[in-house]
Order: structure tokens, then sequence, then C-alpha cells
């Protein structure tokens, strides 16, 4: 389990994958209580926005993204905590290449 610290009126990387499909499981704790963050994901191969929304304590999230993901939080009201796993498997198996 990864933990990542996020500072109000920041936003953070918390999770990249390439090639993976799958959940990602998450736990949000704040100092004000509300524990509640904005989520969303850079997906690859062009780098489309693909909003998640606003999440509160706790649970999973679908792994997305074709060739590549970045998930994003951001917009938290107070020192936020979040804590993430995940249980990727490929998502695509690309035929070898031979030379």
């Amino acid at each position: 389990m990864e933990k990542f610290i996020i500072k109000t009126g920041k936003t953070k990387t918390i999770y990249s994958h390439i090639n993976a499909s799958g959940n990602l499981y998450y736990s949000i704790k704040n100092k004000s209580g509300d524990n509640t963050a904005k989520f969303w994901w850079i997906k690859g191969p062009f780098g489309n926005i693909e909003k998640i929304g606003h999440l509160t304590e706790s649970g999973k999230i679908k792994i997305r993204g074709t060739v590549w993901g970045k998930l994003r939080v951001g917009q938290i009201t107070s020192e936020t905590i979040i804590r993430i796993h995940d249980n990727p498997r490929v998502n695509t198996n690309f035929p070898p290449i031979e030379f």
C-alpha cells in the first residue's frame, strides 16, 4: 500500500501504469474531516482526460488507459493522506516483434 500526503491547493499523480487493467483501491483521510478529493485519469496514447469526480472515504477505481494512464488527485480542503493499492493485470497482449 502506497501513502501520499497532499497539501491544500496542490495536485499530485498518485498512480501510473503501462498497458494495465484491473482495480485500484483507495482510502482518503484529511484534517477537515470531509475525507473528499477530486480524481481524474490522464490516458494514453494521446493524453485524454477522463473525469472521475469527487470521491470520499474509501472505494475502488477501475484502472483506465489503453496504452498508459496516470491517476491525478486535487481540489482538497485540507492536508490529505491518500492510501492506494492495486491488482493490475496485462490489458493487451501485443504480438511479438521479430527482426
